[in-house]
């Protein structure tokens, strides 16, 4: 059995709430699951890849071995709040967000063992998480905006030949990407520092930072874990890959009605990896992940819903306290010069939203 001393030791934890039914698991326990708080971004970057490796170590022992066409193991996303849902920011509603409630902290009471596995103290957070209730946040106006916002960044984008030459989706991610428009794209990254960079500048390019003491996140989208319980398909893409997850309706038990009466697909999801040859995305390490049917349109807003929510369910994540301090390795180009190089062409299609 390991021992307490092997593990990173938290300061505290925070407790999430998700609906049982709201996506329908197969077999996720539908309590309340809890995510680690550490004293630092530092300390959550080694905690994070601590774990990650913990996992994939005891899959090996068991005789688990990942897929070996898998275009990435792992993907991460860093965010200023620990709030902050997984989701693209199409589906993540109208920002700024009210004012959240107050979250209490309690101790957490027992042996010194008990609070080195779990830390000092507790918070729950009020949100009750369920993929209906962020339906209800997509208004018919705000996807009209979004849309038309979308349409203004893909005509500025279009100028440029380099772009004109891109497949759709990597033109919608490129317009993602420099424009900031909300999409049902996610950003995500293949280095853990660099989404630690994010996490801990507010996600922007003018080096703001997050006022001390506020918890923020690192996410990591571990596709190895993905493959356990989806048949797997690998196709190759213009500068990128598509990974079709795929479960059989027969495999799908009391889940089926459920999810075909919420027009919920069945059949597979392709879960879009591309990558794009421009500088910021390059220099970020960056990727662009979505849900779409094979054709490579998207599904509908509630189905997308409900696939990120297990996606949320799925993925490993680790709080961090906020020092107030923006987290850089300029040896490894992890800081605000290097990932957001001053000679990009392509920063125009922000239009009056340059830097977003």
């Amino acid at each position: 059995m390991e021992s307490n001393t092997d593990r990173p030791r938290p300061s505290g934890m925070v407790m999430f709430d998700y609906n049982p039914m709201s996506p329908a698991q197969w077999g996720l326990v539908p309590l309340s699951v809890h995510t680690y708080v550490y004293r630092d971004i530092t300390a959550a970057i080694a905690a994070l890849d601590y774990w990650v490796q913990r996992i994939w170590s005891k899959r090996a022992s068991d005789g688990e071995a990942p897929p070996t066409e898998l275009p990435f193991r792992i993907l991460y996303r860093g965010e200023s709040d620990i709030s902050t849902r997984l989701l693209p920011s199409l589906l993540s509603g109208p920002r700024p967000k009210p004012d959240q409630p107050e979250r209490y902290r309690y101790a957490i009471e027992g042996s010194d063992a008990v609070r080195n596995e779990n830390g000092d103290w507790f918070e729950k957070d009020p949100e009750f998480r369920s993929a209906d209730r962020l339906l209800d946040n997509l208004s018919a106006e705000w996807l009209s905006e979004c849309g038309s916002r979308e349409r203004d960044a893909l005509n500025r984008a279009m100028q440029f030949p380099e772009i004109v030459a891109l497949d759709p989706f990597r033109r919608l991610a490129a317009v993602r990407h420099y424009g900031g428009t909300p999409s049902p794209i996610l950003d995500v990254t293949t280095s853990l520092k660099v989404a630690a960079y994010f996490a801990s500048h507010s996600g922007s390019s003018n080096d703001s930072r997050t006022r001390a003491g506020k918890i923020g996140v690192l996410w990591a989208i571990d596709l190895t874990m993905l493959a356990r319980l989806f048949k797997v398909k690998i196709a190759n893409l213009p500068e990128g890959t598509a990974v079709t997850l795929t479960v059989p309706k027969k495999e799908w038990g009391d889940n089926e009605k459920m999810f075909a009466d919420q027009s919920i697909p069945t059949v597979s999801v392709v879960f879009r990896d591309s990558r794009l040859p421009l500088p910021r995305p390059l220099a970020q390490k960056g990727a662009f992940l979505s849900f779409t049917r094979e054709d490579g349109t998207f599904l509908p807003l509630r189905a997308q819903l409900h696939w990120w929510s297990l996606i949320e369910r799925w993925s490993y994540s680790c709080g961090f306290i906020h020092t107030g301090q923006g987290y850089t390795e300029e040896a490894e180009n992890i800081a605000t010069a290097a990932l957001f190089p001053a000679a990009d062409k392509y920063l125009s299609i922000a239009g009056t939203n340059m830097g977003a």
